[in-house]
């Protein structure tokens, strides 16, 4: 059996946005509270060789991280500047889609504008032909 909840708990709230001075007054108290004995960096005079050694591995380890996540960075530009000269591209056919289409209206306009029937047919003609070539029907099975 599940036994029954009360009210739900309000949600945690986010921390408030601190100004930059105010972080950096919060540091300084912090700071200011640590133990004397415990120094918050090493010195010269402090470190040991296992301490040392373990520095020297997580600056190797941050190195590498770092040089993956700028070849990664590269990458997704790379990607980005692709897919924004594809989407000009899309754009660039669109509007030449467009243009054609109103081509096509025009051959229409001229066709119900002209006296002779052989333009006439002429127009309609070729009107046609411009509409199916931008769209072609998918043949029904």
């Amino acid at each position: 059996m599940t036994e029954p909840r009360g009210p739900a708990s309000p949600k945690p709230r986010a921390p408030k946005p601190i100004a930059p001075i105010d972080w950096a007054r919060q540091q300084q108290t912090e700071h200011e509270q640590r133990p004397a004995e415990q120094p918050a960096r090493h010195t010269v005079d402090t470190i040991t060789s296992d301490a040392l050694d373990q520095l020297y591995a997580e600056i190797a380890m941050q190195t590498q991280w770092a040089v993956t996540y700028k070849s990664a960075w590269h990458s997704a530009q790379a990607r980005a500047v692709g897919r924004r000269d594809a989407i000009a591209r899309a754009e660039q056919a669109e509007a030449a889609l467009t243009r054609a289409r109103g081509y096509a209206a025009h051959l229409d306009q001229y066709a119900d504008a002209t006296a002779s029937v052989a333009d006439r047919a002429l127009f309609r003609a070729i009107a046609t032909d411009l509409r199916a070539a931008l769209d072609p029907q998918e043949p029904t099975p």
